[in-house]
């Protein structure tokens, strides 16, 4: 996700904060290969995003141990 927060004024300085939700394995509902930390297949958080910033927040998942498909990539 980027964008890019203006006015046309310079000096102006404000921040947004970015509400998102993110499913992992999202084709296979029923049964998905990967988890969240939370051990959840969606994961929801926000950002606050300072303009003319970047930020970053990395998510970690973990492949469930009993697998079945294993051809079929994770997306």
């Amino acid at each position: 996700m980027s964008f890019t927060l203006s006015n046309g004024n310079k000096n102006f300085k404000r921040s947004i904060i970015v509400d998102y939700k993110v499913e992992a394995d999202m084709q296979r509902r029923r049964s998905p290969r990967v988890r969240f930390r939370n051990n959840e297949d969606t994961y929801s958080g926000s950002l606050s995003i300072p303009s003319s910033k970047t930020v970053c927040e990395a998510l970690k998942l973990s492949v469930v141990t009993h697998l079945r498909d294993k051809l079929e990539p994770v997306v």
